[in-house]
């Protein structure tokens, strides 16, 4: 048979395929384990819950060993209160009165800790886990025992009884179940599931079940070595003999039903909009499933019949991961999110440069009263200090970004257009959701309508020219130098970058409006950069500065103040990048020592942008995304 995997195939199918296991066996193996007092949901390995997981174990462990109890000798009904450790990780108040353990595996933990019963946390433990872990043997003493343990030899002696059942049995006497013995074999089956963890802790010599007699713990140990696996096998073969018949119809049935107006088969397959608001609709739908309170579906077959089969699998899985994804969604868009905070703090600066750029848009280049609001939207750029770019480009790249990215568009005309398409999470937008309309509008309006650079995107590259960098240049960056010092070259380039620093806050076209306090400061020291700069001027030191035609496409960049930098370098439409002066070609570069973002500069060494080279697509700032 030829099965198709969509984007959501679960884990435990493709481990089924690694190992050589039939898919029956893998979450066979796993769910009838936690057939307990609790119930948990995991039926696959959640590496975080996992952690997690082995907390609370830690936890409950050191609550029983203050009572001097441990997990051997603790029973169900033992226990715990808020005072102690297993508090910590639970919801809120959730001890304020003492519980029992039995209770606390249908406890949820808190947030910090996965928001989930303690029993699912316990599942995950056992199946990311290996048998011969302590947690994985302390999560199955927990969760994996039969209703009416109290202690862990009680659970051994139950998985005694239920393999001399095994033994027993006429279900093997014809290497095959028939159909009128299935249901009973099946029974007996999820029994002896959860029963062979404790095989390893039978007693050969154990006489004291309610099969008390000479040798029981030996007699099932041997039902599980020789029987087991063969049972096992005519399980399995009957269903596959069987199931044929009925799993495509459950599937059909499966995919047509809809919730919120949507069909299965498109949720999963085709990445429909699915409003976030419908988060509760879809858990319950997935609930119904299981719980066979879906006539349709039952009509077909009951869940637990189907429920190991590919198919259905893929689908249980593919909602239950968009259910993931809607939860992200949804904390992604809270307003405790600290991205968001921090965007809150730079938000009036967004509103004053989004009013002033739409001022400007309403004038004609050339007309009256145009040049005023060009410098009106110059001198609000220059209002972003670098702490404010990094708090706006948080928000856009880690929230904004995972909904929607912009998508810019050449248009027979030469000129660009800016909209948003959806990003992971734009599907589960709400239709009254929406993202700051200022953000919004500096990010969609280009700067001129031949490129395609937004407002946004000067932003971030406004960060370098902040009042706050140039008034540190025209004061604390000199301090020590006097009129009659003998100038080092450090001390040159400083004097140098003072200079430039100076005429941009001082000049009778500043961008910049100071305080008295921060006017007197810069002009306190107005005399010593102007003579020693004129100084460095007629001793020649002041050297060609700006590109350097080294021939073949190659360039050189020297600074003012005669340095060669390694930086990006904007130069009318493009960025460029250079490295101790020199111009990179075809080559990549990292935004920073760790490689957060990455960009590619081609042969002419220009930042590709918007577009795909040997297989890697850059977006519309130039960012590497796949």
């Amino acid at each position: 048979e030829i099965y198709f995997m969509n984007k959501y195939s679960s884990k435990a199918v493709k481990t089924a395929a690694t190992v050589g296991m039939s898919l029956a066996m893998v979450l066979s193996n796993a769910a009838p384990v936690f057939a307990a007092a609790s119930k948990p949901t995991a039926t696959v390995c959640i590496a975080q819950d996992a952690i997690y997981g082995k907390k609370v174990i830690d936890a409950i462990k050191k609550d029983l060993k203050a009572q001097n109890l441990t997990l051997n000798t603790a029973k169900l009904n033992t226990t715990l209160g808020k005072t102690g450790e297993t508090a910590k990780y639970l919801v809120a108040n959730a001890l304020d009165t003492a519980k029992t353990i039995e209770e606390i595996l249908d406890i949820k933990t808190s947030a910090d800790y996965g928001n989930e019963t303690v029993s699912t946390l316990l599942a995950s433990v056992v199946l990311c886990g290996d048998d011969e872990d302590q947690a994985v043997k302390d999560a199955k003493h927990l969760i994996g025992n039969s209703d009416d343990w109290t202690t862990f030899e009680v659970a051994v002696k139950n998985a005694i009884d239920q393999f001399i059942e095994l033994s027993k049995s006429t279900y093997l006497n014809d290497d095959m179940i028939t159909d009128g013995e299935y249901d009973g074999a099946k029974a007996l089956y999820s029994e002896l599931d959860a029963a062979k963890d404790y095989i390893k802790n039978i007693d050969p010599a154990d006489t004291t079940t309610k099969n008390s007699g000479s040798g029981a713990g030996a007699t099932a140990i041997a039902a599980y070595e020789n029987l087991w696996d063969d049972f096992v096998d005519a399980i399995e073969d009957y269903e596959k003999s069987t199931i044929g018949t009925f799993v495509k119809a459950y599937v059909n049935a499966l995919e047509d039903q809809e919730i919120e107006g949507v069909n299965v088969y498109d949720l999963v397959n085709r990445d429909v909009d699915f409003p976030r608001e419908n988060l509760t609709a879809l858990e319950n739908f997935i609930k119904d499933v299981k719980n066979d309170k879906i006539a349709d579906l039952k009509n077909e077959a009951k869940y637990n019949t189907v429920k190991d089969e590919e198919e259905v699998i893929e689908y249980i899985e593919g909602l239950e991961t968009i259910v993931e994804e809607i939860k992200e969604a949804n904390t992604l868009l809270k307003t405790s999110n600290s991205a968001y905070k921090d965007f809150k703090e730079v938000l009036t600066k967004v509103e004053d440069l989004a009013e002033k750029v739409d001022t400007l848009k309403g004038i004609k280049e050339g007309a009256v009263g145009y040049d005023d609001a060009d410098l009106a939207v110059e001198k609000e750029l220059n209002k972003f200090t670098a702490a404010d770019v990094e708090k706006l480009q948080t928000y856009v790249e880690d929230v904004v970004n995972q909904f929607v990215t912009v998508k810019a568009v050449k248009r027979t005309t030469g000129n660009y257009t800016l909209s948003f398409e959806n990003a992971d999470y734009g599907r589960y937008l709400n239709d009254d959701d929406s993202f700051n309309e200022d953000l919004e509008y500096l990010m969609l309006t280009t700067v001129t309508k031949d490129e395609e650079t937004s407002y946004y995107d000067l932003v971030l590259d406004n960060e370098g020219t902040s009042k706050a960098k140039l008034i540190k240049a025209v004061t604390t960056d000199i301090e020590g130098i006097t009129l009659s010092s003998t100038l080092t070259t450090a001390q040159a380039s400083k004097i140098v970058a003072a200079k430039k620093a100076y005429d941009e806050l001082m000049g009778e076209n500043s961008l910049y409006t100071l305080t008295l306090k921060e006017k007197k400061a810069v002009k306190a020291n107005e005399e010593l950069i102007k003579t020693l700069y004129f100084k460095l001027i007629m001793n020649g030191s002041v050297t060609q500065s700006g590109w350097v035609d080294k021939g073949n496409g190659n360039w050189d960049y020297i600074a003012e103040d005669g340095t060669r930098p390694s930086k990006w370098i904007a130069s009318g439409a493009n960025w460029y990048y250079v490295k101790n002066g020199t111009m990179l070609r075809n080559s990549w570069i990292a935004s920073d020592a760790q490689g957060t973002r990455w960009y590619y500069v081609d042969d002419n060494g220009v930042m590709v942008s918007n577009t795909t080279v040997n297989g890697y697509t850059f977006n519309s700032y130039g960012v590497w995304v796949k």
